[in-house]
């Protein structure tokens, strides 16, 4: 096949046998790469072969009185609490969890998520890099006829 897209190069258009060189390298490591799709698919694999996925949440805030030491002396105070409420797929089915948190224990989850998001954007831009190298250096190995 890479033969063929070759000899069709070489026919159709003015690239030099260095360049038509070039392109045949580089298209049979592209070719050696599993299909775009399948890396997609295996992708979607990958984030879903966890024991437990997460499906939804909620948290629930609720103030609780506070009863003076004679209940009948009535309420003294209250506190507030928040529950985070967690849904996740196990293999099998559904289930939920539910933890109590302090608003330090929100303050650290919110950051520990912007983190994460921070994270997410540094490994995308990454991505993104080796992506347009790889793409350059191929367009540039046409352009020159280089053998690398």
């Amino acid at each position: 096949m890479i033969d063929k897209i070759s000899e069709l190069l070489q026919e159709k258009s003015s690239f030099s046998e260095q360049q038509i060189y070039c392109f045949k390298k580089r298209l049979s490591i592209f070719l050696e790469i599993d299909e775009p799709l399948e890396i997609i698919s295996k992708g979607f694999d990958l984030k879903i072969e966890y024991e437990n996925i997460f499906s939804k949440s909620r948290i629930l805030t609720d103030m609780r009185p506070i009863f003076k030491s004679k209940i009948q002396a009535g309420i003294g105070g209250a506190i507030i609490t928040h529950t985070l409420r967690l849904n996740f797929q196990t293999l099998s089915d559904s289930k939920e969890f539910f933890v109590n948190l302090s608003s330090g224990d929100i303050d650290t989850l919110i950051s520990q998520l912007e983190e994460a998001k921070e994270k997410e954007k540094e490994l995308k831009k990454l991505l993104i890099i080796l992506t347009l190298l790889l793409h350059n250096n191929f367009i540039q190995c046409l352009q020159d006829g280089n053998h690398q």
